[in-house]
């Protein structure tokens, strides 16, 4: 289940290193961020603005997957897979694969 994610601190930590940030300004659109990876949830896109506003304390990432686990607790870490290879996050899906 994605909820192992929340369990799994070290596997988060790497997955936030590699999703949260975004480019700064002048950047070009970073691609498969956290942002992208909640529009693939149906989160919207105002609820993504207002976590971002809260780095650094709080990470989006975790935000989500404390969101998306509350509201569907059947999610699973396949289906966070998919949405990663889906947004060309090979980086993550290796971090991903620790979980075994």
């Amino acid at each position: 289940p994605l909820s192992r994610l929340l369990d799994e601190l070290e596997v988060l930590e790497e997955l936030i290193v590699l999703l949260d940030p975004e480019p700064g300004p002048g950047g070009g659109m970073a691609c498969g961020t956290t942002r992208h990876l909640a529009a693939r949830y149906g989160v919207p896109a105002a609820w993504s603005t207002f976590v971002y506003s809260l780095r650094p304390s709080r990470s989006p990432l975790r935000a989500l997957i404390e969101m998306v686990v509350a509201r569907e607790p059947s999610a699973s870490l396949g289906q966070l897979g998919t949405h990663l290879a889906q947004l060309g996050r090979a980086d993550a899906l290796q971090v991903l694969s620790k979980l075994g």
